[in-house]
């Protein structure tokens, strides 16, 4: 307030004053009044206890460039020039090269600005400029791609889009094809289709120099674009996006497949567990038999019989005793196999 009074006269440059400060304290930048919301000016006015009928604007654009001029200094802030072009060049550039996104990139370019406490620019004059940046960024990275491959291997990819003169439709929409879901019955069409990805070449070397993130990107717009529409993009270009989306296609067709594999051996363990399981259990009613025919024996042993009885039962004794040592190989060994095994 005392910063707005010091520095105007009359009310109607005060309020002017104001709406400019706090426009510009939240935007960083210095919008026309006229697009200024009216409930954002008649709140202000009623905070101030202005009359009604005033509104805002300049009858001088000598006083509006002064308020400007004074809320600069004021936030301390450097009015957007050459060096403020600059140091965005270089930052969006940079940022360029490992994102695509534009609204990424502008981010970028307003945190440089206001870190170094520069006034921001409008958005369209920030839009315009970082799209610039990007496309000529981009530019260099689909000549760095494109220098890496002859000209029969550029043709070679041209071919993708062509229709085929059977099916009436190009290889480029098998390309554009998700693989099916990672079960059994479709192995064999994800094993022939990472066979036809494998013989299109390596692709990995060819975008070394290319960040995985402006990779999954372009493979994207390549995703959703047709082949009449791809055709109609530059070759260096062109043939960047198809080798992102071929490479992007074959990492996806493995990982499905490796996905495939874990499950199958999930459920062969878990069958495994299960079988284990019911053998164990076999086991221990086969040792729970054992112990109740010793159980049998022990009173044999337990006292000696008169001369006469034991005489009388030598016979049958021994008999017993050679079924419970068969009993006892056939039900207790497997199970300390088993266990000797860690199963």
């Amino acid at each position: 307030m005392a910063f707005a009074r010091s520095n105007t006269q009359g009310d109607r440059n005060f309020f002017n004053l104001i709406v400019l400060l706090k426009s510009f304290q939240r935007l960083g930048y210095f919008p026309n009044l006229e697009q200024i919301p009216q409930d954002i000016i008649n709140y202000l006015r009623d905070y101030l206890k202005l009359p009604e009928e005033l509104d805002v604007g300049y009858d001088q654009s000598r006083t509006l460039y002064r308020h400007k001029k004074e809320i600069r200094a004021y936030f301390q802030v450097t009015a957007f020039d050459k060096q403020a072009r600059h140091l965005i060049s270089e930052a969006v550039s940079s940022s360029a090269e490992v994102m695509d996104n534009p609204a990424d990139l502008i981010n970028v370019a307003i945190e440089m600005l206001v870190k170094d406490r520069y006034e921001l620019p409008g958005f369209n004059s920030l839009n315009r400029l970082v799209c610039r940046l990007r496309t000529r960024v981009n530019h260099q990275l689909f000549s760095q791609v494109t220098q890496q491959l002859d000209a029969e291997y550029l043709s070679h990819l041209d071919r993708l889009l062509e229709n085929h003169p059977v099916h009436q439709r190009s290889l480029y929409n098998d390309l554009k094809k998700l693989p099916k879901k990672s079960t059994r019955n479709h192995l064999n069409d994800l094993l022939v289709h990472l066979t036809w990805l494998e013989s299109l070449g390596e692709i990995a070397p060819y975008l070394e120099t290319i960040n995985s993130s402006k990779i999954e990107h372009w493979a994207a717009e390549a995703k959703s674009l047709d082949a009449s529409e791809i055709k109609k993009i530059t070759q260096p270009k062109r043939a960047t996006l198809l080798l992102c989306l071929i490479y992007t296609n074959g990492v996806n067709t493995r990982d499905y497949l490796v996905t495939m594999f874990l499950k199958q051996m999930k459920k062969i363990h878990n069958k495994a567990k299960e079988k284990l399981e019911l053998i164990r259990q076999q086991l221990q009613e086969r040792v729970e038999a054992v112990v109740g025919v010793f159980a049998n024996v022990l009173p044999f042993f337990a006292d000696e019989s008169p001369e006469a009885q034991w005489s009388q039962v030598k016979s049958s004794k021994i008999t017993l005793i050679d079924g419970v040592l068969g009993l006892v190989e056939r039900s207790i060994f497997p199970l300390l196999r088993l266990n000797g095994k860690n199963l």
